[in-house]
């Protein structure tokens, strides 16, 4: 059986951590083989120790019928406008790391990351290219938009709902039924009460504009 090749398109941070994930993937799926990255920065893993390396750009490289890719850039906006450029050129791929934990009837959108011990409990709809990182939980019937970044320690409680593109910082916490407005920015440790608009940023315990 021919292996689907693997991409990571985005050699910053968050992909080269991706990068280790995806290996643990690969070996968990023996019909994946990991490649390298995509990146329009040639040079983005200078000085930077990485086992993979940079191996085309992100709007020049020719995809094969087996290559799959995954978008790793944590801002929403980049994100969705490099999905844009991918769109109809390959496959995008899920990442579910195997330590993730998901309950009964969850769905989870194409691109999307889930990484180490990240948990969807129960009835958990989460979008298109959505970033889970380390340790995030999400419980009953919650709703994650797509293209939406949750960092490490992220709690979205249940009945949460988080529209598109939406930034929550590590050890962000949604309360039940909270309503968290499209491509708003949750700063790290806040405590969401009630709904944010769109397009705004809240910080601090409980959540008030900045």
């Amino acid at each position: 059986m021919e292996k689907k090749r693997l991409y990571i398109v985005g050699a910053g941070g968050f992909g080269r951590e991706v990068a280790a994930w995806a290996r643990d993937c690969c070996q968990a799926a023996e019909d994946l083989e990991l490649v390298g990255f995509l990146d329009d920065n040639p040079h983005a893993l200078s000085g930077k120790p990485a086992d993979l390396r940079v191996v085309g750009s992100i709007d020049q490289h020719q995809f094969g019928p087996n290559d799959r890719a995954f978008v790793a850039m944590c801002e929403p906006r980049i994100k969705k406008k490099v999905v844009e450029k991918l769109r109809g050129r390959v496959e995008f791929a899920k990442l579910i790391h195997p330590s993730a934990v998901i309950g009964a009837y969850c769905t989870i959108g194409v691109g999307s990351i889930l990484c180490p011990n990240a948990v969807l409990t129960a009835n958990v709809t989460i979008g298109d290219h959505v970033h889970l990182n380390l340790k995030v939980t999400v419980g009953h019937d919650a709703q994650i938009g797509s293209f939406c970044t949750l960092n490490s320690h992220t709690d979205i409680t249940g009945s949460a709902m988080l529209g598109e593109g939406v930034f929550c910082g590590s050890h962000t916490v949604v309360l039940p039924n909270a309503r968290v407005g499209a491509f708003a920015r949750v700063g790290a440790g806040t405590v969401v009460l009630r709904n944010v608009p769109p397009d705004t940023t809240v910080m601090g315990v409980p959540a008030r504009r900045l």
